[in-house]
């Protein structure tokens, strides 16, 4: 008789082996996959606090903050000649790959968003020490007390400002994942257009017109806070008023927005959305060579995200003129019923390195303003009502430029000569998610 065997052969042991291979094999994409949602809902509890805190501001204020507050150079500056504004400045800075100077500049940028709600993010301390005559980066400390100076607040790491997948996040830095709505230019005063390259983009050579050339700038402000929700704003800095006049000057490109003049509704229109490249870069690491940013800078490459102003780049969205003539009402359809303009499909269009994502692909911090994330597949929102959505990237460029525009019923409509920007309501179930 054979002796009784212990143990597994050889072939048992692999078929074990192999068994567990499998299991894990299964197993792993599903941990992941938790992983991932665990994550996003981080994401998305972030950003119902920050949308919620905005909203509060909004109550308490009567309006939005501005999406970022700029010192106006009182030698400088005229205050019927918007292209003196600091504002226009920090836009028209050419971005670059690589080099772009901004220490000339960097004293008239005051503060963002951010600061103006910290004290509906339970940071009251940091808001009491923050020097409101101060720019983002000052170093020094007034009063009698020493306290903490703007640039040491700024650089303070807040949990609620980052979103876990933010891969180009630093650990103790002041780091920012989330940006508020722009509309379709960074300054919609003279909104500059931008133009989109394989690494970064830049300033094109003309000015955005949302009517025709023969509007001038008020006409382009009006048209321009009603394409999105938070926009650059100005102030005199105190130091410099006296005897310049110009103390209480309230410059037309300083537009706050109301609850009530969301006119497409709270809850289709987009107040936060997500960018992986805002908030914190070092010298060199962003688009200057020469400045840190985090997220109390306020220029607007890295407080807002905007919807691409392709629409305005002819029939075919790669024109230079500027004019849109093509982004109203179009013909009714087969079936009778009304279609929205084509152009505005170019607010989201795949290989035009301005669409929804294409950020991720290596643009420097700045170097992109537009909405990217780091969840697979699409991005989260902030709606005006403070519900939050996950929204895809694929999503129709036409129904994105709905739930950008704040007013979008209210756009001019077609005319002579002029092909209209009225755009249709928006459809809840494109986008719900």
């Amino acid at each position: 008789m054979n002796p009784r065997r212990r143990g597994f052969t050889l072939i048992e042991l692999l078929v074990v082996i192999s068994i567990i291979g499998v299991l894990v094999g299964l197993l792993l994409p599903a941990i992941n996959s938790a992983r991932e949602a665990g994550r996003r809902a981080q994401c998305q509890n972030n950003l119902k606090n920050v949308g919620l805190a905005l909203t509060q501001f909004s109550t308490a204020k009567n309006s939005f903050p501005n999406s970022g507050v700029f010192f106006e150079d009182a030698t400088k500056v005229n205050p019927q000649n918007p292209t003196t504004s600091s504002i226009y400045l920090a836009t028209s800075l050419q971005s670059a790959p690589s080099g772009l100077s901004a220490s000339s500049l960097v004293y008239t940028w005051g503060r963002s968003w951010v600061v103006s709600i910290l004290p509906y993010l339970d940071q009251q301390d940091l808001a009491n020490a923050w020097d409101n005559d101060g720019n983002y980066l000052e170093t020094a400390t007034t009063g009698t007390a020493l306290q903490a100076s703007n640039y040491t607040i700024g650089s303070t790491a807040l949990a609620i400002l980052r979103c876990p997948d933010d891969l180009n996040a630093q650990d103790g830095k002041g780091n920012l994942s989330y940006v508020v709505n722009g509309g379709f230019s960074r300054f919609p005063t003279v909104p500059i257009a931008w133009q989109g390259t394989v690494a970064n983009g830049q300033n094109a050579g003309f000015t955005l017109q949302w009517l025709t050339s023969a509007d001038g700038p008020a006409t382009a402000q009006s048209i321009g806070v009603r394409l999105g929700v938070m926009f650059p704003g100005a102030v005199v800095h105190s130091g410099q008023t006296a005897g310049t006049g110009l103390g209480t000057t309230k410059f037309s490109w300083n537009t706050n927005t109301t609850l009530s003049s969301i006119q497409d509704g709270l809850s289709n229109t987009i107040l936060v959305s997500e960018s992986t490249t805002a908030g914190y870069a070092a010298q060199g690491q962003g688009i200057f060579s020469d400045v840190e940013t985090n997220w109390a800078c306020p220029h607007p490459n890295f407080t807002s995200f905007m919807a691409s102003d392709n629409v305005c780049g002819g029939a075919d969205g790669q024109g230079t003129t500027g004019a849109c003539y093509n982004a109203g009402l179009g013909p009714k359809n087969a079936t009778g019923g009304q279609v929205d303009g084509g152009n505005w499909d170019f607010a989201n269009k795949l290989g035009t390195f301005e669409n929804i994502g294409y950020g991720l692909s290596g643009a420097l911090k700045g170097g992109f303003p537009y909405i990217n994330s780091g969840h697979p597949g699409g991005f989260n929102v902030t709606m005006c009502d403070g519900s939050v959505h996950y929204v895809k990237n694929q999503i129709s460029g036409t129904v994105f430029s709905k739930i950008v525009t704040s007013a979008g019923s209210k756009l001019p409509p077609a005319a002579a000569g002029f092909g209209g920007l009225l755009q249709l309501p928006v459809n809840q179930d494109e986008y719900a998610q």
